[in-house]
């Protein structure tokens, strides 16, 4: 007798490893694209904060110690930036009234974003 074909087995076990290479695949592929969306809102902050810092140097006395706020429409308005943004992470928008808090401390800058300012 002559045998064609596969068994319910055979079947089974190649449906079962073919599941699992799609939920592994899947889930690598997953991974990687919430890494780049926090790369992404990494370098969105880091543009904002370099415009910040900008122009507080152009436009303000900044002494070696102090808070400043710096709103995005500020930014836009003085061409430091040329679009508002989209937090990949959150889906929130980054708008006008955002804001980056500055805060130097003896000549150093570090930066605080909100998506709000008080």
């Amino acid at each position: 007798m002559n045998k064609k074909g596969f068994t319910l087995v055979e079947l089974i076990c190649s449906v079962a490893i073919l599941v699992l290479l799609v939920t592994m695949t899947t889930i690598i592929i997953l991974n990687v694209v919430e890494n780049t969306n926090e790369e992404l809102d990494e370098g969105t902050k880091l543009v904002l904060y370099n415009a910040a810092e900008s122009y507080l140097i152009d436009n303000a006395s900044v002494g070696a110690n102090g808070t400043y706020t710096v709103t995005v429409a500020t930014l836009l308005n003085n061409d430091l930036i040329s679009e508002t943004f989209i937090d990949s992470q959150d889906n929130k928008i980054i708008t006008k009234d955002s804001c980056v808090k500055v805060n130097v401390t003896n000549g150093a800058m570090t930066y605080e974003f909100s998506y709000e300012c008080n």
